[in-house]
């Protein structure tokens, strides 16, 4: 089915987007309901080369809808320390991150990002083996401000179709796609998952139920 499943949320949000399919797909459903406000470009300052092709991906995108929206481009400078995981330390950097954005823009109190269903099942096995099933929330309350995932549970192929079936331009990053990554979650997305959906292919529509149930 084509149809995103889409969380509404009051107004009008900062949508930041990485030039992957879910933000992409999530900027052009958002640009056709006249609810973005700005788009918010991260530079991780990893891969210079990917992130010029994001830029440039987002630009050519909102130039051929004649969008003329702002576009924040920002970096996260700081180093990770020792003792916390990386993935663990991006997303507190990036919730830091998302805050200062969202103080800066006056008029603006949201921040919606692109994770799908298959970001909260993968989310969901990674926490189960570290000694506590986790569901990732649909929105986070950061200070004044709001962190919201419209798309939460939207499987990604109804992404990529939707992509395909709107010409919505992406880039996608290598590194997740590499099938001897060091990233934990590259490794649960190639590997585990696949083998999991084949024993319980139920698997994505349980986790989606029990997030529904939270009501968040």
């Amino acid at each position: 089915s084509m149809l995103l499943k889409y969380r509404h949320f009051d107004n009008k949000a900062v949508v930041a987007c990485s030039g992957g399919p879910d933000p992409m797909a999530l900027l052009d459903l958002l640009s056709k309901k006249k609810k973005v406000q700005s788009v918010l470009i991260v530079d991780h300052s990893t891969n210079v080369e990917f992130h010029e092709e994001c830029v440039d991906t987002i630009h050519e995108f909102l130039k051929s809808r004649g969008l003329r929206i702002r576009l924040i481009k920002k970096k996260i400078w700081n180093s990770k320390p020792k003792t916390s995981s990386l993935e663990e330390f991006w997303r507190h950097e990036r919730r830091r991150f998302y805050k200062e954005v969202l103080d800066e823009e006056l008029n603006c109190n949201t921040l919606v990002t692109g994770h799908n269903l298959n970001d909260l099942v993968e989310t969901w096995i990674i926490s189960s083996f570290n000694g506590g099933s986790q569901l990732m929330p649909r929105k986070t309350i950061l200070g004044d401000n709001i962190l919201f995932k419209p798309l939460l549970h939207t499987p990604r192929e109804n992404i990529l179709e939707w992509c395909q079936k709107y010409e919505v331009p992406y880039v996608l990053d290598k590194t997740n796609l590499l099938e001897d990554s060091t990233f934990d979650r590259v490794k649960v997305r190639t590997k585990l998952l696949p083998a999991a959906l084949d024993i319980y292919p139920g698997l994505n529509q349980m986790v989606r139920r029990r997030s529904l149930l939270t009501g968040d």
